[in-house]
């Protein structure tokens, strides 16, 4: 075999490599990434993980709404952090979410499901309402811009 013939091959083999990697990242849609911002911030929650929530954080994020459990004094990041911390056990089950783009980078995210959560040996089902705001950053991720509203009650029955 000829070092044209080789270096044609290997070209070959690179392309076939490499291609897969680079047609995923050019054909990721805003509303894969806004799921994968999700599914981050709940396994972060999942794993009662507030470093990797906050990972997922904007520099900043208005909380609109007051959060059970969370007092409204502490910045999120150290309300979530304490509440995370009293926490043995989190489970969450998103059944709904509607995603809608706002332009320039923006979306809000409407979802609800089920969590459940052990504090001092008591598990309780839940059942939550939030609807957030994301904002597409430099990094290529979506991260949680603010908390327009919370609705948590029990999940009885």
């Amino acid at each position: 075999m000829t070092p044209a013939a080789r270096r044609v091959i290997g070209s070959f083999v690179l392309v076939a490599l490499a291609g897969p990697l680079v047609v995923d990242w050019l054909w990721t849609s805003d509303e894969e990434r806004v799921a994968a911002a999700l599914d981050g911030m709940e396994r972060a929650l999942e794993e009662r993980d507030a470093d990797a929530l906050v990972g997922w954080f904007a520099v900043e994020v208005e909380v609109a709404a007051p959060i059970p459990g969370i007092p409204a004094r502490d910045p999120l990041a150290e309300g979530l952090r304490a509440a995370l911390s009293r926490a043995a056990f989190v489970a969450l089950d998103r059944d709904d979410t509607r995603i809608e783009f706002t332009g320039e980078g923006g979306a809000t995210v409407a979802t609800s499901g089920i969590a459940a959560i052990e504090v001092d040996g008591f598990r309780v089902p839940l059942r939550f309402e939030l609807r957030l705001r994301l904002r597409d950053a430099e990094d290529g991720r979506f991260r949680l811009e603010a908390i327009e509203s919370v609705a948590i009650r029990p999940a009885l029955g």
